[in-house]
């Protein structure tokens, strides 16, 4: 017997609609078992890989087969930034 679960150093949201404030803080959910380190920087992506912006994960829980938590947002990235992070993650990742 196992366990499935994934460690993330992107939080990529499939549903995420909304806009994004620096400095304030989200709730997030994800289907299946994820890791994600706390108090450190990551990237936050739509679901097509798009970087939207540079977010810390101050909760996370597994529970019931899902993964949910808070991140807030540190800094939005520019529009120049966007593209080559976008680009770079794309060709990783896509």
């Amino acid at each position: 017997m196992g366990f499935k679960t994934e460690l993330n150093w992107v939080l990529k949201l499939n549903d995420f609609s909304g806009t994004l404030e620096p400095d304030k803080t989200y709730d997030f959910r994800k289907r299946e078992a994820r890791v994600y380190p706390i108090g450190m920087p990551v990237f936050l992506a739509s679901k097509d890989w798009e970087i939207l912006a540079a977010v810390m994960i101050t909760e996370s829980t597994v529970k019931g087969g899902e993964t949910s938590g808070k991140f807030r947002v540190m800094r939005i990235c520019r529009p120049e930034e966007k593209e080559v992070l976008t680009r770079m993650y794309r060709e990783l990742y896509g």
